[in-house]
């Protein structure tokens, strides 16, 4: 049965690679081809560092042909019964170590005598020799023009009566009733071959009806039962038909497999029959029966059959498990949700295992634990992917030891800077006072945390606890961690409002201003419309920003206007006198300058700058001439 070739994508190394090639009509032509025996071959120089799979016995063909079929993964190491081995070398004689069946019996193709067209001369032969041949020759000044090509001979039919002529190039042709003959040629028992212009093809390959030929260096004749290599650093190996071996074969007992190019695999994964295969990097032969790594340290197993193994297995009475790429699992969970060692990728069973930072405990049968599980005597909690709990609350609010993930009882535990208290049932506490190992404890209601410099409620409010921990019930003023000011009456309770304390006046929010029950107003002009000492509620305030007192007998500034502030704390309106000035103040609090005011009837002007009321001049204002008597009373001038 035919076979045909799929190919896959495979990533080595962080790349991506496809090698597409296919044994119907490559139409590739591989020059500068060398013969050796499997030990005169070298490591390619210029090979693809890449990983190459191919996958044969597919329905068809789904990639165009390339040269590219040297692959690389890694130099391999191998071991007998663990991985744990060193490094393994190459197999020192490889199935491409045949030797060529060239030999310096063969008389090359290329030889012309000077006496007779059937004598063949040979490649190195000068211009002037040529020049010596028989009558028959075409002539070395026209040979390049007067060529006519003759492709009707083949190789079933030996060719003799010619001769081989050169070019000023080194091509060589052989011409035979005045024509250059094309193709595949039997000339004198050896098969040579011209391309369609007459020249001879010498150390290269050919497509010949579907299938890859070498001719050799020197002589031009049909390489056969050899190795060779082309300037790319692929190998061949050439049948005793000439043909380049495609596939899967065994050479000098050694098992090898050519892409369908004919390009040896070396360092490379190949796919036959849905297994896949690794064949060596310097010889190609076919591992077998032993652990290989590749050089960034991931191991691989190929059994006897040269298989490479997947899943769970059991290698020399060890369980070990490889991914789908055959990588094998080493210090990782596996996909079968089991975890292997990192040194020796054996199953691990009872005991704990940590992976990115994370802690699992394993079973007698490699599965994880999950929920609450009391290990060694010891009483532990996993998550339902198998994670161990440790420094959080988890399970219905337990709390675990940070470091041995034990459950936590009657105890004060931190968690990013915040202390909760756990109770003799293990759980945390929510809210309240507690006297826990001799120390006062104030849980914050809901969140349960330890208060410092806080109220035990939402927005401030409920009990006032200090910085050291404890409630605080005497008059005073209290800071909160977040900096807010409060007041407290000697019994717990906050002022509110506008207050007079120690002879200076204070605003502490109500409700209807501030989100925060009785917080200080600090650094702001504010309105006390809830004053219960004030007579006139609606007096405007500024609060000093350092301590919140009301400013009082002197001027302020507030968002670029003026105000003054007299002797009982609030902004003064209408006209006044102030370090015996008169100045004008509206009935927001905010000073006349620049502006005429009418003051009882009468016309006054207070200055742009210092706000003072004009008197004894005349001034025009906005077209209009006034004269302001000595009372600062104007009158408008016609």
């Amino acid at each position: 049965m035919e076979k045909k070739v799929h190919f896959k994508l495979h990533k080595v190394k962080k790349h991506w690679v496809t090698i597409a090639v296919t044994g119907l009509a490559l139409g590739l032509s591989f020059a500068g081809l060398n013969y050796a025996s499997a030990e005169e071959q070298p490591t390619p120089v210029n090979e693809v560092t890449v990983e190459a799979i191919i996958k044969e016995g597919a329905v068809d063909v789904e990639a165009p042909a390339t040269s590219e079929a040297t692959t690389k993964t890694t130099e391999n190491t191998t071991t007998t019964a663990s991985s744990e081995a060193a490094t393994v070398s190459e197999t020192p004689v490889a199935s491409s170590e045949v030797a060529s069946t060239e030999t310096a019996s063969e008389k090359p193709s290329s030889e012309v005598s000077s006496t007779a067209s059937s004598e063949v001369a040979s490649p190195e032969t000068t211009h002037s020799e040529v020049s010596t041949t028989t009558s028959e020759s075409i002539s070395h000044e026209n040979k390049s023009t007067s060529l006519t090509t003759d492709s009707t001979n083949t190789t079933e039919n030996n060719i003799t009566g010619g001769h081989y002529y050169s070019d000023e190039q080194g091509n060589w042709y052989y011409v035979k009733d005045g024509k250059a003959l094309t193709g595949l040629q039997t000339i004198d028992y050896v098969d040579v071959y011209f391309d369609a212009d007459g020249k001879q093809v010498k150390d290269d390959t050919r497509q010949i009806d579907g299938s890859t030929y070498h001719f050799a260096k020197d002589s031009g004749q049909i390489t056969r039962n050899a190795f060779a290599s082309d300037k790319m650093g692929n190998w061949y190996y050439f049948g005793q038909d000439g043909k380049a071996l495609t596939g899967k074969q065994i050479v000098d007992n050694f098992t090898l497999y050519f892409y369908p190019n004919g390009v040896q695999a070396k360092d490379a994964f190949v796919i036959l029959d849905g297994n896949t295969y690794y064949f060596q990097k310097n010889s190609g032969q076919l591992v077998s029966n032993r652990y290989w790594s590749d050089d960034e340290g991931n191991w691989y197993y190929s059994d006897k059959d040269g298989r490479l193994l997947i899943g769970a297995q059991t290698v020399d009475f060890v369980n070990v498990y490889f991914y789908d790429d055959g990588v094998q699992v080493k210090g990782d969970f596996a996909p079968n949700g089991h975890y292997y060692d990192k040194d020796a990728g054996a199953l691990v069973t009872n005991r704990y295992v940590e992976k990115d930072g994370k802690w699992y405990y394993v079973n007698d049968k490699g599965d994880k634990l999950v929920g609450q599980q009391t290990v060694d005597g010891v009483e532990v909690y996993f998550d339902k992917d198998g994670v161990q709990a440790k420094g959080i609350f988890a399970n219905a609010d337990h709390f675990y030891d940070k470091d041995t993930g034990a459950a936590v009882r009657d105890q004060i535990v931190e968690i990013d800077g915040k202390r909760y208290y756990v109770g003799p049932d293990g759980r945390k506490v929510y809210s309240g006072t507690h006297i826990v190992h001799g120390e006062e404890v104030n849980l914050i209601v809901g969140d349960g945390h330890q208060a410092f410099g806080e109220f035990t409620y939402y927005a401030d409010s409920g009990d006032y606890i200090g910085f050291d921990g404890k409630k605080v019930t005497k008059a005073g003023f209290v800071k909160t961690k977040d900096n807010h000011w409060y007041y407290l009456d000697g019994k717990g309770g906050k002022l509110v409002s506008v207050q007079v304390i120690d002879g200076e006046l204070y605003y502490f929010g109500l409700p209807t201003r501030k989100y925060y029950y009785g917080m200080q107003s600090r650094g702001e002009l504010i309105y006390a419309y809830y004053s219960d000492t004030i007579p006139n509620s609606s007096h405007i305030y500024y609060l000093d920003e350092a301590t919140g007192a009301a400013l009082k007998n002197q001027y302020h500034e507030w968002e670029g206007s003026w105000y003054y502030f007299g002797p009982n704390w609030y902004a003064l309106t209408g006209e006044q006198t102030i370090d015996n000035v008169p100045v004008y103040f509206h009935s927001n609090g905010k000073q006349a300058k620049g502006e005429l005011v009418t003051v009882d009837g009468k016309i006054h002007y207070y200055d742009a700058n210092s706000g003072a009321r004009l008197s004894n001049i005349t001034i025009t204002i906005k077209g209009q001439t006034y004269h302001f008597d000595a009372d600062g009373n104007g009158t408008p001038i016609s």
